[in-house]
């Protein structure tokens, strides 16, 4: 929605077409999100449930395959006697039950590399008190349950008979013998653990280790592929109702461009188009077409006030500038008078205008309409009003209350409703005053324009003036060239003078 508040006020953006489109792509987009999460959240657990399940198979493996090395090392010694195998059987048991750390590289080729009889191998003795996690907490820690972790349980368990009956053959191999007094020296009898080791009572115990491990493997995959199916279907149903709520959102993005296109977008472009088509061809006095608009009316409604005001402000300027080119070009301010009068008896439609100006202390008729002839000057301190003005400077407005305003007609008498006085000052000194009489209450714009006038026809009304005396200084040096020259011309010509007492030589 941020979009549309370029464009609209919030009443606007309250309308009930945008609460219900904004309504509509609402729904479905929490929709989605909430579906991505849950998928997101069920292919975690999927996740999750593979790592664990591998986790687990591992241990498993490694339980095996440390009843695999615990038998291979153990005949191995029974055959060869060689010391490294016996104490590469202690370290498979120490490392399972939690007597020596896991190696870093404890991989599959861990233990081949070991039994190489060409790689150095050195003995690692197990500390007093190990901190060691055994085989079986690892498997706790995996997160097996108890049911399942039972047959690992067993498994080692029977592996650890073995596990005796192997250190019994080895000890047979070394002349000792573990009885319930403690060991017994015995003669070494390598024959005898040969045959415990290879024969079919330890392949028989040997045998029941897998019988567990498979148990556990079973139910691992069982369990495991159960939780797999659910999850999965669950997921699979998120992922489904994404998909349906973005092909619903993708109908309501659809519907609802063109919604927006018919009611706002395309209102929109022909409110600008218009605009800039009047004002390219200089027209700024227009109106929007309000019916049209779709669900921009206000706006619409709004913009025809700022065009109305425009249109105002360019009438406003025109009225200024002819008024200013009328009274620029009046010689005199008789001709000034005249002009103003009738102009701003045209304009405002004003059957009273009177225009004085101030010559020698007193205030001169030079143009009216609706003026009566024969009142040409005016002493100010003899009227009221004009007293008034010529004090105080200031724009004076009276109400025709007892109708003591009237203008006699040929058709009778016309009371004006309000009298206007303004004063025409420049330089802070009063060049005359404009009386304006109207049958009308003028309205605060034509106020503004009469008084924005005001300085223009005062210093309109000076300029003249002045010319008005420089033509009269003009033509005064004018006539005294004209005495000095009359006076030059009367003058006799010494030339011409004869003295009668002198004799002249004819």
């Amino acid at each position: 929605m941020s979009l549309f508040k370029d464009f609209w006020s919030p009443d606007e953006l309250d309308s009930p077409h945008l609460l219900c489109v904004n309504g509509v792509y609402s729904h479905p987009r929490v929709a989605i999100i909430l579906a991505h999460s849950r998928s997101d959240a069920l292919a975690s657990q999927i996740t999750k449930i593979h790592e664990q399940r591998y986790m687990q198979y591992m241990l498993a493996t490694e339980l095996k395959n440390s009843s695999e090395l615990l038998t291979r090392f153990a005949r191995n010694y029974a055959v060869t006697s060689n010391q490294r195998w016996r104490q590469l059987y202690d370290e498979v048991i120490a490392i399972r039950e939690g007597q020596l750390p896991r190696p870093s590289g404890y991989n599959f080729d861990y233990w081949a590399q070991l039994s190489d009889p060409n790689y150095l191998f050195e003995h690692t003795e197990a500390p007093i008190k190990p901190e060691y996690p055994s085989l079986i907490t690892r498997m706790r820690d995996a997160g097996i349950a108890e049911a399942q972790l039972t047959f690992l349980i067993q498994a080692l368990s029977r592996s650890q008979d073995l596990v005796t009956l192997e250190d019994a053959a080895m000890d047979l191999i070394q002349g000792k013998k573990r009885t319930a007094r403690g060991i017994e020296r015995v003669l070494p009898n390598p024959e005898l653990a040969q045959q415990m080791l290879f024969g079919p009572d330890y392949i028989h115990a040997k045998n029941k280790i897998m019988g567990p491990l498979g148990a556990f493997a079973e139910a691992i995959d069982r369990s495991s592929r159960q939780k797999l199916r659910e999850l999965e279907l669950q997921k699979g149903n998120a992922d489904a109702f994404a998909i349906a709520m973005a092909l619903i959102l993708l109908i309501t993005v659809t519907a609802t461009t063109v919604l927006l296109w018919v009611r706002f977008l395309k209102p929109l472009d022909n409110i600008r188009s218009t605009i800039v088509s009047k004002v390219r061809d200089k027209e700024f006095e227009f109106q929007l077409d309000v019916n049209t608009q779709g669900e921009l009316k206000d706006l619409a409604a709004a913009q025809n006030e700022v065009l109305g005001e425009i249109a105002e402000r360019f009438e406003f300027t025109r009225r200024i500038k002819a008024f200013s080119d009328l009274i620029r070009g009046c010689a005199d301010t008789k001709e000034l008078g005249l002009q103003v009068s009738n102009f701003f008896s045209q304009r405002l439609e004003l059957p009273y205008v009177a225009i004085y100006v101030l010559k020698s202390n007193s205030l001169h008729l030079v143009g009216g309409v609706g003026v009566d002839e024969k009142t040409l000057e005016m002493d100010k301190d003899t009227v009221s009003f004009h007293r008034t003005i010529m004090l105080t400077k200031d724009f004076l407005r009276i109400r025709n209350s007892e109708d003591k305003f009237c203008l006699d007609l040929p058709t009778g008498k016309i009371c004006l409703g309000e009298m206007y006085f303004i004063p025409l000052i420049v330089n802070n000194d009063m060049v005359g005053v404009l009386e304006l009489g109207s049958v009308r209450s003028l309205s605060d714009k034509e106020i503004d324009w009469l008084q924005e006038a005001q300085e223009d026809l005062a210093v309109g009304i000076q300029l003249t003036f002045n010319a008005e005396l420089q033509m009269e200084a003009e033509q005064r040096v004018s006539e005294q060239l004209k005495l000095n020259q009359q006076i030059i011309n009367a003058i006799p010509n010494p030339t011409y003078f004869r003295n009668r007492k002198v004799p002249t030589l004819a």
